[in-house]
């Protein structure tokens, strides 16, 4: 099985959900599955692909590129995105946690229509506002 895991806070940063991730992903792995992880980029320090622990681990700039609001790079960072669904081919994404990363996940779909289960970690971030980004979410989540 392909398993895309997306995550905002990852490795190197230490926090509980990091922590969860690195026991939730060793287990699949060592017994074969093959999966890659996306999560934010939050310094251009940090580089954009490296491996952990086996697993690739692409870092995109979400948070800049929205902050930022130019309609050119947010297109160019959806095309990527896409561009790494489509040659990974997941047979199921895992969104775990809810961020601002999210939206690409949505906008992104199509490009490998794959099952996502989506983990929440936490009810403070849901909002009952029918166009929040949390909520569509939960209505196109699989499990």
């Amino acid at each position: 099985m392909r398993i895309l895991f997306w995550q905002e806070p990852f490795w190197p940063h230490v926090g509980g959900m990091a922590v969860m991730a690195e026991h939730l992903l060793r287990a699949p792995r060592d017994r074969g599955h093959e999966i890659a992880v996306v999560t934010r980029q939050d310094s251009p320090e940090l580089p954009a692909r490296v491996d952990w622990h086996g697993i690739p681990v692409h870092r995109f700039p979400f948070w800049r590129v929205l902050d930022d609001g130019d309609p050119v790079e947010i297109a160019a960072l959806r095309r990527e995105v896409a561009a790494l669904k489509t040659s990974f081919a997941p047979d199921v994404v895992h969104l775990s946690g809810l961020g601002p990363s999210c939206l690409f996940q949505l906008q992104t779909a199509p490009a490998s229509p794959a099952p996502m289960l989506l983990t929440l970690h936490s009810h403070s971030t849901l909002s009952s506002a029918p166009t929040s980004l949390a909520r569509q979410l939960l209505e196109s989540a699989d499990w």
